[in-house]
């Protein structure tokens, strides 16, 4: 069994200790697989990753993932995008049908996401159009003389 792909959540401490993850990801660098990593977005900024870009080059051969408490969703899409690409160049563009399946699985449900977000946004929109259209000018209900010189 070989791995096609390490996958490593760091932080300060975890890159710090060099029996630890640190090792890991040495190990895999040497011997050619890819590495993705995670970090967290809201405790490290763009200064702290581009240091451990400095440090630890042989793991930051990609930008890491920054997992983001708002942003969530989109984390999770980049994620898996990465891992997509990762293991179809790992199989050489032909992907065994049970990690091929899980891929398309998650695809669909993006694409249903995506779907339902156009429809709110829709529906948003014409009742949004709707209630602008229904000012008392509109409804044939002349304003009142005070209404008028406030706006």
């Amino acid at each position: 069994l070989a791995s096609r792909v390490v996958v490593g959540v760091v932080t300060r401490e975890s890159l710090a200790t060099q029996s630890g993850q640190q090792q890991e990801l040495f190990w895999a660098h040497g011997s050619g697989v890819p590495i993705i990593l995670l970090c967290d977005g809201d405790q490290n900024g763009q200064h702290d990753i581009a240091a451990w870009k400095k440090k630890y080059p042989f793991a930051f051969h990609r930008a890491p993932v920054a997992y983001r408490r708002q942003d969530h969703t989109h984390c999770k899409e980049t994620l898996i995008a990465m891992l997509h690409e990762v293991l179809l160049d790992a199989y050489r563009g032909e992907l065994p049908c049970a990690i091929g399946d899980k891929f398309e699985a998650q695809a669909e449900r993006r694409r249903r996401r995506d779907r339902r977000e156009q429809r709110r946004a829709a529906r948003d929109d014409s009742v949004e159009g709707r209630d602008s259209a229904r000012t008392p000018e509109a409804e044939g209900i002349p304003a009142l003389a005070g209404a008028r010189e406030q706006h």
